[in-house]
């Protein structure tokens, strides 16, 4: 697991197509391979989907705390927002 600044980041996916995903019950509808030539970044309960994102992206304390029994499980990347704190 990697922990990064979301400033950190700036730049160094340049030229590279990405989708940031979040929650909707309707994700589950695309095939997950679908994301595979993207950067995807997920946000807030997507890990309850059946997409794995290549980073996940912590906006909000309270959504962490729900979540934590989830992000546990993850193995890929985290990105924390610059402007929150813990």
């Amino acid at each position: 697991m990697l922990v990064q600044r979301a400033g950190i980041l700036k730049g160094k996916f340049a030229g590279n197509a990405g989708i940031v995903l979040g929650n909707s019950p309707s994700v589950n509808m695309v095939d997950p391979k679908y994301f595979d030539p993207f950067i995807t970044i997920g946000v807030n309960r997507i890990l309850r989907s059946e997409i794995t994102p290549n980073f996940i992206l912590f906006c909000d304390k309270g959504v962490v705390d729900r979540e934590l029994p989830w992000f546990k499980l993850y193995e890929g990347n985290y990105i924390i927002y610059d402007h929150l704190h813990f």
